[in-house]
Order: C-alpha cells, then sequence, then structure tokens
C-alpha cells in the first residue's frame, strides 16, 4: 500500500464526506434549534439574574431599612429582633420557592431541547 493509495479511492472520500456532512447537518440543526428557543434561554436567563437581584436587594438593602426604621419607631429590642429572624425567614423561604420553581422551569426546558437534539440527531443518521 502506498501512502496516498487512501486518497485515490473514491470510497475513503466517499466517507469522509458522509461523516462531515453529517457534523454539518448536525451543527446546522442544533444552531437551528437555538434560534427556535432563544426566546425561552432569554427568558430564564432573565428571571434567573431578576431573581439573584431581588435576593441582593432584599439582604443588603429592604432589611437594614425596615431595621432602621424599627429602631426609629423605638420598637423594644427584642421585639424587633423576633420580627426581623421571622421577617428574614420568611422571605428566605419564598426565595427557596422561587428558586426550585426556576430549577424545575430550567430543567423542563433543558431536558426538552435535549430531546430535540437526539430526535434531530436520529432524523440525520
Amino acid at each position: 500500500m502506498k501512502a496516498f493509495d487512501k486518497f485515490g479511492t473514491n470510497d475513503s472520500l466517499a466517507s469522509e464526506n458522509t461523516s462531515l456532512q453529517l457534523l454539518y447537518e448536525y451543527e446546522k440543526h442544533y444552531l437551528e434549534l437555538l434560534k427556535k428557543h432563544s426566546p425561552e434561554i432569554d427568558f430564564i436567563d432573565r428571571k434567573l439574574k431578576e431573581f439573584r437581584q431581588e435576593q441582593i436587594d432584599f439582604f443588603s438593602k429592604i432589611l437594614p431599612n425596615v431595621s432602621a426604621k424599627l429602631d426609629a419607631e423605638a420598637i423594644d429590642q427584642e421585639m424587633k429582633k423576633v420580627f426581623m429572624n421571622r421577617f428574614a425567614n420568611n422571605i428566605e423561604r419564598s426565595f427557596a420557592l422561587t428558586e426550585t420553581l426556576l430549577n424545575d422551569y430550567s430543567i423542563k426546558k433543558l431536558d426538552e431541547f435535549k430531546r430535540l437534539v437526539q430526535n434531530t440527531l436520529k432524523s440525520i443518521v
């Protein structure tokens, strides 16, 4: 066998082109799926950013403001402490629920996307 024999046969070139064509088709369909689902991807991204910002705002602005207002109203320190703990715990539970909903939705959409990619791959091959 000579060094360039494999390039002289149509069989090896055809199989190479088939592999390249399959890769091209897969990438093409994958990008089309991304474009088709970009509104959902953007929605999830936006909601996750809003959620993170809401958490930051609560702990850095809202909670200290509420504490300062309670101090300004001369609320008993023990009562203030109980209220602030309940308030923070309730909000943290709300954040946990929101995070669960966002994660579940994201996972559901990701599973749908994976299924579509697998179906596309099956249809190409």
